[in-house]
Parts: structure tokens; sequence; C-alpha cells
């Protein structure tokens, strides 16, 4: 009927009243909603900014982002935050473990050298 709010456009962004619902595969997976990139972004700016002078609670941000977002937007940042982070506290076999695991993940990142760098790899 057309009072059922089911069928109010205004309730149902993009559908029309014959359209019913829509199909599961048109949901957003969980943590990897566009929806969700505010605060992606706010933890990944949280590490970056702790990482100079705190690179602990850098660490820190970064397993919380891990945690929320695990194939999140912003995963490559995070995993170069985490090797930088465990550099700074002298962390160097988990940050080479990171930076292998980061190179096996994405080959071609713009990020690659930088973890390798900073995990020990590339020594000037």
């Amino acid at each position: 009927s057309a009072h059922d709010p089911q069928t109010r456009p205004s309730e149902r962004t993009g559908a029309s009243p014959a359209e019913g619902r829509a199909p599961p595969a048109a949901e957003p997976s969980e943590g990897d909603a566009p929806a969700d990139l505010p605060e992606e972004h706010r933890l990944i700016r949280a590490a970056r900014r702790a990482l100079p002078a705190e690179p602990a609670a850098a660490l820190a941000r970064v397993r919380e982002h891990a945690r929320r977002f695990p194939s999140g937007l912003l995963a490559e940042e995070r995993e170069l935050l985490r090797v930088s982070a465990l550099a700074a506290l002298d962390r160097r076999v988990e940050a080479r473990r990171v930076a292998a695991a980061f190179a096996r993940r994405w080959p071609s990142s713009a990020y690659a050298a930088r973890v390798r760098e900073l995990a020990g790899g590339d020594a000037p």
C-alpha cells in the first residue's frame, strides 16, 4: 500500500517501491565500508601524530586500526606506521617481519621502499 513505510521513497534512498529490499551483495562488508573511513582515518592520523614523540602510543593506534579495520582502505599506511613505530622502539626483528609481510601483500606499493628502509633492509 502507499502508506507502507517500507515503500516510501524518502526512507529508501535510491529504491523504488517495486524494488523491495536491496540484494545482500549490495551491502558493504563490515570494517571496510566507506562510512567507516572517517574513523579509520582518525586512527591513522592519531598514530602518525604520536609517532615522533610516542612510538608506543602510535603502535597502540596501529593495533587498534588493525583490529577494527583489518582490510581497511588505509591498511598500507597502517603497516608503514607499524614498521616506523617498531623501528623507533628498536624492535628491529619485528619491524623486519612486518616489512616482509608488507612486501608479500603489496609488492608494488608506493610505500614499499620506505618500509624496507625503515626495517633496515636498504642500507644507504
